[in-house]
């Protein structure tokens, strides 16, 4: 009762096909492709792109070894029934959906470094990963004024997220440390508008755990942060 009419619908449908390839024996290419047929809304194909270098730094009683990743990928999403149709008015909530809302479409690249060192008890991991974001028309639910109580769901023109994280993870015997920091940044909508504000808003962030493993009695300890 809370969709407009009482029923509506919206049919997705889709292929998705990937192929790997490896030129030599430490890379790795993997390009990948969706088509998709809307009910509504005209689907772009979508490509997408893998690639994993594996650098080998020695042999033996330990491995190290440096990989690379990156990747990028193309994005679609069609409005669901309830951003659409949704019609939810009590004396709490005036919520409306919009048959007038766009397709989000994205863009969306990732790089990652990973350096490994392994032994037979002890070990050493460092962890770079960063990220882009590009989504055009993002779907959101907004107030329509700032003296109205009634909600809706709209598209933003555009709207960006980046980010970058690096993480340390040493484990010894039983021992297991780990620690990373890292921060995100949110496109500021309140920018397209020129008021007096940042284009991004940043976001950092920290994390710490340490872990031991008590074979001898069977115990184990945590502590995350």
């Amino acid at each position: 009762q809370q969709i407009e009419s009482l029923e509506r619908n919206i049919g997705d449908y889709a292929l998705f096909g990937t192929v790997e390839y490896k030129p030599v024996d430490d890379f790795t290419i993997k390009p990948g492709l969706r088509a998709a047929y809307n009910t509504r809304f005209k689907a772009p194909l979508i490509p997408s792109l893998n690639l994993r270098y594996a650098i080998p730094l020695a042999t033996g009683s330990i491995t190290r070894q440096i990989i690379l990743r990156g990747s990028y990928a193309k994005g679609f999403r069609a409005p669901s029934l309830k951003e659409l149709y949704f019609d939810f008015v009590d004396v709490n909530h005036d919520i409306h959906g919009n048959q007038n809302l766009k397709a989000e479409y994205s863009d969306n690249f990732i790089f990652n470094v990973v350096y490994g060192n392994y032994g037979s008890k002890n070990g050493l991991k460092l962890e770079w990963n960063n990220f882009y974001n590009k989504i055009s028309n993002l779907i959101v639910l907004a107030q329509l004024s700032p003296t109205s109580a009634e909600y809706t769901y709209g598209n933003l023109g555009h709207f960006q997220t980046y980010g970058s994280t690096l993480a340390a993870k040493v484990t010894i015997g039983g021992l297991c440390i780990s620690a990373g920091g890292g921060r995100t940044a949110q496109y500021n909508q309140l920018y397209d508008e020129a008021l007096d504000t940042k284009q991004f808003t940043i976001t950092p962030e920290m994390t710490g755990s340490i872990l031991y493993d008590w074979k001898q009695t069977g115990l184990s300890f945590s502590l995350f942060y």
